[in-house]
């Protein structure tokens, strides 16, 4: 009896531990490799390259189109500064024709009366009392446009402006402005670093005896003409670059040649 209660315990701690076992052994097990778990969470982003900086994205994109505007094309064409260099000895300085005004004008103490040709009068007066001042110089009579050409300043402004000697109206020049060289188109322009006061304008017009026609007045946003000259009745040497409007500093100063060329419709 005893040797079979001990084979019937030898023959259960056997089966014991071969189940032990199997279980051991069928149990699932780990074999991911760190640096692989490394690998697969974390993807390597190589650095994308800094767009680069072109010319076209920090210069005024206006002064890059060709743009058709009041009878006029324009073509502008960037220039490198050699070729900028080349042109400035061509640069063509055409000053207004003044002759005297003295039969159309009466000078009351501090003021000057106008006599326009429709009988009726400009007046203007010179004015300071030491908190505002208004100043103003009759500089002559452009006879080929029946206009008296006249500086005005006061605290802030100081510029130039015409009055129509037919029917009195007033056309400002700015503090900036270029006659052609055949006299017949006036180029004035605002440079918003040295004038920040004024609005930023590049204007062309036509000056007759019947008064003048404005082709373009072109707004240039955060960008301004610091130059501009004529080389030619219709091609011009226009410097202009980007303003920052907190140092009220200039950069990327560019140098380009204006080209007009006017349409069908306005040809004469």
């Amino acid at each position: 009896m005893k040797k079979l209660n001990l084979l019937f315990l030898l023959t259960f701690l056997f089966a014991c531990g071969t189940t032990t076992k199997k279980q051991v052994a069928d149990k699932p097990t780990s074999t991911t490799n760190i640096d692989s778990a490394r690998s697969d969470t974390s993807t390597t982003v190589e650095p994308q390259p800094a767009k680069p900086e072109t010319k076209a994205d920090i210069i005024p994109k206006k002064l890059l189109e060709n743009r058709q505007t009041g009878g006029y094309e324009l073509t502008f064409s960037e220039l490198t500064q050699e070729q900028a260099d080349s042109l400035q000895n061509k640069i063509l300085s055409t000053p207004i024709p003044l002759s005297t005004p003295n039969n159309i004008i009466t000078k009351t103490d501090s003021c000057f009366i106008v006599q326009l040709a429709n009988t009726k009068q400009d007046t203007v007066c010179n004015f300071d009392d030491g908190e505002y001042h208004e100043t103003y110089i009759l500089k002559g009579v452009w006879d080929d446009a029946n206009q008296l050409l006249v500086n005005f300043e006061n605290w802030e402004e100081q510029h130039d402006y015409l009055i129509n000697l037919n029917d009195g109206s007033h056309y400002i020049l700015g503090p900036e402005y270029r006659l052609s060289p055949n006299r017949k188109l006036m180029l004035s322009f605002v440079d918003m670093i040295s004038y920040p006061i004024y609005p930023n304008e590049f204007i062309l017009s036509e000056f007759n005896q019947n008064g003048f026609n404005e082709y373009f007045n072109i707004d240039f946003g955060e960008h301004t003409v610091t130059s501009a000259n004529w080389l030619t009745k219709e091609q011009l040497l226009i410097t202009a670059g980007q303003i920052n409007y907190e140092t009220f500093e200039l950069a990327n100063e560019t140098t380009y040649l204006l080209k007009l060329n006017k349409t069908d419709s306005n040809k004469h």
